[in-house]
């Protein structure tokens, strides 16, 4: 098959996988944000204990050295968390095999020509 009937079988195998594929696709969206979820909050957990400690600890002048540090790595983690939330799906076929008896196309694929 080719030219205008194979986009056409295409088009209509990939919206066909989207609508099967839709609820598995959420289910992963949705473990994907719990993760996130739960990493932003044992991470946030940790830059706040550091902070505690840097506070308590050290020269005055070291102690802002090191809190300046410190918001520079948690600007950079944010971003980084920012970069993981990004969710982008792509949908792609490995392989379409159409199979048949023969050299004719099912009626119900686009352009296929009745017996």
């Amino acid at each position: 098959m080719h030219g205008e009937p194979a986009q056409a079988a295409f088009v209509q195998l990939q919206e066909a996988a989207e609508v099967h594929g839709k609820t598995h696709y959420d289910m992963l969206v949705q473990a994907h944000q719990a993760r996130l979820t739960r990493l932003c909050e044992k991470d946030a957990y940790a830059f706040a204990a550091r902070q505690r400690t840097i506070e308590k600890v050290g020269l005055e002048t070291v102690r802002h050295h090191r809190l300046a540090q410190l918001a520079q790595e948690e600007r950079a983690w944010r971003e980084h968390l920012a970069h993981l939330a990004e969710v982008q799906p792509e949908l792609m076929p490995l392989l379409i095999a159409y199979v048949t008896q023969g050299h004719q196309l099912p009626a119900s694929l686009p352009g296929a020509v009745p017996p």
